[in-house]
C-alpha cells in the first residue's frame, strides 16, 4: 500500500510542464506497488496469505494502477512538448 500511495502522490505533485525525474520515480514504485499488489490479492484470494490485509492491498494496488497511468501519459506528454519544440525550432531554423 505505502509504494502505492507514494507512487500515486509523487506522480500528482511532480506533474509541470518539464518531465522530470520524479515522474520516472513515480513510475516504478506505481507498477511495482501495481504488480506486487495483483501478486498478492491473488494469493489472499487462493487461501496462501492472511485475508485480514485484503482491503489495504486493494488501495495499495489501486493507486498503483492510477498512479502508473498516470506517470505515463504524464511522461508522454512531456516526450511530445519536447518533440514539438524540435519541430518547431527546425522549421524556424528552415526558414519556411
Amino acid at each position: 500500500m505505502v509504494l502505492g500511495i507514494i507512487g500515486l502522490a509523487i506522480a500528482v505533485f511532480g506533474m509541470c510542464p518539464y518531465l522530470t525525474l520524479g515522474e520516472f520515480i513515480a513510475f516504478g514504485l506505481s507498477l511495482t506497488a501495481w504488480i506486487l499488489g495483483r501478486r498478492d490479492l491473488t494469493a489472499i484470494n487462493q487461501g496462501e496469505m492472511d485475508p485480514k490485509g485484503k482491503d489495504m492491498t486493494q488501495v495499495g494496488w489501486i493507486c498503483g494502477i492510477i498512479g502508473t497511468c498516470l506517470s505515463a501519459v504524464i511522461v508522454t506528454c512531456a516526450f511530445g512538448v519536447i518533440v514539438f519544440y524540435i519541430v518547431m525550432i527546425a522549421v524556424v531554423a528552415s526558414g519556411k
